[in-house]
């Protein structure tokens, strides 16, 4: 069995964004709004390559660069 989605919405959810976001290879969608995580977003989220939808926000802490999502060919909603 492969994880497909990964929803975590409006939770007390905290810290930075694992690495390990980027060893999902299988996931379609990821979702992370309306927690207290921090930034910054992995670089190694471009290993997501089956994405068709990604979906982050309310991330705290410093500006931060977005990683280079070319190779996200399937991406249909950011």
């Amino acid at each position: 069995m492969t994880l497909k989605s990964l929803v975590i919405e409006v939770n007390e959810v905290e810290g930075p964004l694992p690495p390990e976001l980027g060893n999902l290879r299988s996931l379609e969608r990821l979702d992370m709004q309306g927690t207290s995580m921090t930034g910054p977003i992995p670089s190694n989220i471009s290993f997501l390559v089956n994405l068709t939808e990604l979906r982050i926000s309310d991330l705290n802490g410093s500006s931060m660069p977005f990683p280079a999502l070319g190779d996200m060919t399937k991406m249909q909603k950011l």
